[in-house]
């Protein structure tokens, strides 16, 4: 224990070398314009201005975020409401063309041309 105690010495004027008395005293004379005050009152006062423009950008760009979220909600469902316009078209285009589609020649019939000039029921190997 006494260990203890004598380290503990040792160590805590180590810790806490200012001396409280010549701080004070150091602080009065060159404070007597008030000078340092000004300066301390200046400095608190611009970083309270500074801390407030910061909150309130913070929450301007929040207010702009969910501006822009809701727009894009609105243009995405926009966008799936025409996705799902397209989709509907292709879905009854066999339907509305059903008698250009009959009159079309079936692909299986078409002939090739090949490089001889005469027509065969599907292409050759290698053209």
């Amino acid at each position: 224990m006494t260990i203890l105690v004598l380290s503990q010495k040792k160590i805590l004027p180590l810790s806490f070398p200012i001396n409280f008395r010549r701080a004070a005293e150091w602080f009065c004379v060159f404070n007597k314009g008030g000078f340092i005050s000004l300066i301390l009152i200046l400095t608190i006062v611009i970083s309270i201005a500074g801390y407030l423009a910061v909150l309130f950008l913070t929450f301007d760009l929040g207010f702009k975020i969910q501006a822009a979220e809701r727009e894009f909600v609105k243009l995405k469902d926009a966008a799936a409401t025409l996705e799902l316009k397209i989709q509907k078209e292709e879905t009854s285009f066999i339907e509305n063309h059903k008698d250009v589609l009959e009159s079309m020649e079936r692909v299986s019939s078409i002939k090739y041309l090949t490089i001889d000039n005469f027509a065969v029921s599907n292409p050759q190997v290698g053209y």
